[in-house]
């Protein structure tokens, strides 16, 4: 079980955002739970969490707190779904795995 996964999940998604030193907020509401991922037809055992990450948005202003699913293997995040790219009830779905 990755130990860090909170910080790991937090850089991961400040990377890619628009503005990464803009202090977006986590709260994780499901704990880390192993877990079994598919996708590309290749089905992979790992760990999985959920979070709501707020942060802002193109107009500076935040989105608000926005549920994603995270999927970690080997210390690496390997699958990330956010309800606002990926649509709610995917992130609802996997969410209700844990």
């Amino acid at each position: 079980m990755p130990a860090n996964y909170q910080e790991l999940i937090k850089k991961y998604v400040n990377d890619r955002l628009r503005d990464p030193g803009a202090g977006a907020t986590f709260e994780f509401y499901r704990p880390l739970t192993k877990s079994w991922y598919g996708f590309g037809g290749v089905g992979q055992f790992g760990w999985a969490t959920c979070a709501t990450v707020n942060a802002k948005n193109a107009y500076g202003g935040m989105t608000g707190p926005l549920p994603s699913y995270f999927f970690i293997r080997d210390g690496l995040i390997i699958q990330a779904v956010h309800s606002e790219t990926d649509g709610a009830n995917r992130v609802t779905e996997l969410c209700s795995t844990i």
